[in-house]
């Protein structure tokens, strides 16, 4: 579902976007958005991101964009939380109501009930969620 196409990231990508957050001018920079493909696939990768968006830009906003699955990880979701960002917004796609069209549009059996429980890890940990609906041919019709 992510508009990028699929290649191998180079292998210093995780040190350069360390560089690069530490070159931006904290006064200046309201918002980052991080996204992927999928940001999770990174693991505690992700959080030491975020832990130094938060050191060098104390009052900028983040969105993560992801498919929430690996939040379904409740230490992973723990570790995400006790950053404590002031403003950091998780946003999640749900394709469908329903996991046989969810799974079907994803791709992947058990994604549906995956997605819920990191939601739901996020909202124990009181985390700021966006559950974003995406409306395309596969699901249209389910909308009155």
């Amino acid at each position: 579902m992510c508009p990028q196409p699929k290649r191998k990231d180079p292998d210093d990508l995780f040190e350069l976007n360390i560089k690069l957050i530490k070159l931006l001018n904290p006064e200046k920079t309201k918002h980052i958005g991080i996204t992927g493909g999928e940001p999770t696939v990174i693991g505690d990768k992700l959080i030491d991101l975020i832990e130094n968006c938060k050191k060098h830009c104390k009052k900028t906003s983040i969105t993560l964009l992801t498919n929430g699955i690996k939040f379904k990880e409740l230490e992973y979701t723990r570790k995400l939380s006790q950053i404590n960002h002031h403003d950091l917004v998780i946003c999640i796609p749900l394709y469908a109501d329903n996991d046989t069209e969810h799974d079907t549009i994803v791709g992947r059996k058990g994604s549906f009930y995956e997605t819920v429980k990191g939601i739901h890890n996020m909202a124990l940990f009181q985390q700021k969620i966006e559950v974003r609906t995406v409306i395309h041919k596969l699901n249209y019709k389910r909308l009155l």
